[in-house]
């Protein structure tokens, strides 16, 4: 859930993820050894560790998951751009997903 320092949906950072690691070819999710998750949103450090507990539930396992928060300036949306790539370091695929804006609490 949305907090005051975190203006994304953690469940819409996991269900990219899901999908990301879905839609790659079944043997490129298998060779996957590092899996590099770049958010672009602002917020505090307590939304960094629901991001990072957001990518290990929806892509467990033994997969290196390199994290990165780019607080680049969206005009207030938060995006996400997720890379796979394999033990040699060749890209396995690539997408960027657009989160839905946190609801604003009142």
């Amino acid at each position: 859930m949305p907090s005051a320092d975190s203006p994304f949906d953690a469940a819409a950072v996991s269900a990219a993820v899901a999908k990301f690691r879905h839609g790659l070819a079944e043997a490129a999710a298998a060779a996957a050894s590092r899996l590099e998750a770049t958010l672009f949103a602002n917020g505090g450090v307590g939304g960094l560790f629901r991001f990072e507990d957001a990518v290990a539930k929806a892509w467990p396992g033994e997969v290196e998951k390199e994290l990165v928060w780019s607080r680049q300036d969206l005009a207030g949306l938060s995006g996400l751009r997720l890379r796979a790539f394999d033990a040699q370091g060749r890209l396995l695929g690539q997408d960027d997903f657009e989160l839905a804006a946190a609801p604003k609490r009142v």
